[in-house]
């Protein structure tokens, strides 16, 4: 059996493309692998996949993700949008925001993530309008609406309590639906919204303006998270759009929390930010009169052991209990991408987690199935022995 075989095991799990690989360091050339293109849906979420109509005005329909707590509801209603890589939007795989839409699962939100005209499974054309974010922000936001107003309509869903956030492009669309004041959007949320035009000679400029016109029509307000670090906005962009926004009469909040990992722009998909934006959300949900208080634990990532400076994270002969394989391995995921895990048995046996929802809970499980109680060495850039 594989599993006698296994004396130093390394995975690598995205949970979203449900990638495993596992290495035998006993016998160094053997791979063995499973990949699967789309995930199972998450019965744990109750995750459906839904074909909604647009905007009435343009008609096509969207593919939009719900993830519902369990019972008849009412539930208030999150909105989550997405961004957008420079590729073609068809090949963009349909969006599931694991720790923020898992986040507001666990405090009895029902969370829908649609997915843009043009993206992934949804119909029609995604609309790009040159230099000018403005416009092209209020046409995605007019989809979103529509979606909200279907939405709306459904049993379960409670329709005066419903807040939007949004990442990157999300953040951006997020900032023109408010501009829209649909009727039971509360808040909105932006992680590092905006919208690239490197082709656009003024494109930042413009971002600050279009901020500045989406406040003036814009009532509820809003709570904004953007790092020092981030590749796709620099400070001065995002400290504009916000002095602009807040100058057009916006009510917001910003929470600018400096460097992050290698990118702030990646933020929200980084469980090291949970303990940064969770209670930030949790006090703005509770400042709009919705629900903030944590209802289901087992839906969040294990919390993470704090750095004990036992070592220094790249002294691999610091390692106790592995043997010259397991420093190989050591080594190796000094070179992983984050977040990371590398977790040590007493017999030796090395386990590495890295990528995807949740390392910690998939390393100790792992360590688990093959019988072994592990401890965490190393998390991310941390040693925490």
């Amino acid at each position: 059996m594989i599993s006698s075989l296994l004396k130093r095991i390394f995975v690598n799990r995205f949970s979203w493309k449900a990638r495993v690989l596992v290495l035998s360091f006993l016998s160094p050339g053997i791979v063995f692998a499973a990949e699967a293109a789309e995930p199972p849906l998450d019965t744990q979420l109750n995750e459906r996949i839904l074909s909604v109509p647009s905007d009435p005005a343009r008609p096509v329909l969207l593919q939009v993700t719900l993830f519902k707590p369990d019972g008849p509801g009412p539930f208030p209603l999150a909105v989550l949008n997405h961004g957008k890589e420079a590729i073609d939007s068809h090949l963009e795989t349909r969006y599931r925001s694991v720790y923020l839409a898992r986040y507001f699962v666990s405090r009895g939100y029902e969370v829908v993530l649609p997915m843009l005209r043009g993206f992934a499974g949804s119909g029609g054309t995604s609309i790009v309008q040159g230099c000018d974010a403005e416009p092209e922000g209020v046409n995605q936001a007019r989809d979103i609406a529509a979606v909200i107003g279907y939405m709306k309509k459904q049993p379960e869903v409670d329709p005066n309590r419903i807040v939007v956030s949004g990442q990157s492009y999300g953040g951006w669309v997020t900032l023109a639906l408010g501009s829209l004041n649909v009727p039971g959007v509360k808040g909105l949320l932006n992680f590092a919204g905006g919208r690239q035009a490197p082709s656009c000679s003024l494109w930042q400029s413009d971002l600050a303006v279009g901020a500045y016109n989406y406040a003036q029509h814009t009532t509820v307000p809003s709570l904004w998270f953007y790092g020092d670090n981030d590749s796709k906005f620099s400070v001065e962009t995002w400290r504009d759009m916000f002095k602009y926004y807040q100058q057009g009469g916006g009510k917001a909040q910003i929470v600018a929390y400096g460097p992050f990992l290698r990118d702030s722009h990646n933020f929200l998909g980084a469980v090291e930010a949970f303990p940064i934006w969770m209670p930030k959300v949790d006090a703005f949900l509770s400042s709009l009169g919705l629900p903030a208080k944590e209802l289901r634990s087992d839906l969040l990532p294990q919390k993470y052991p704090a750095p004990t400076h036992f070592a220094a994270i790249d002294d691999v002969s610091a390692v106790p209990l592995i043997n010259d394989q397991g420093r190989k391995s050591y080594a190796a995921f000094l070179g992983r991408t984050m977040p990371r895990i590398f977790a040590i048995a007493p017999d030796g046996t090395a386990v590495v987690t890295y990528g995807g929802y949740d390392p910690l809970d998939r390393a100790l499980n792992l360590c688990k199935k093959i019988g072994r109680t592990c401890r965490v060495y190393a998390f991310d850039d941390q040693v925490v022995w």
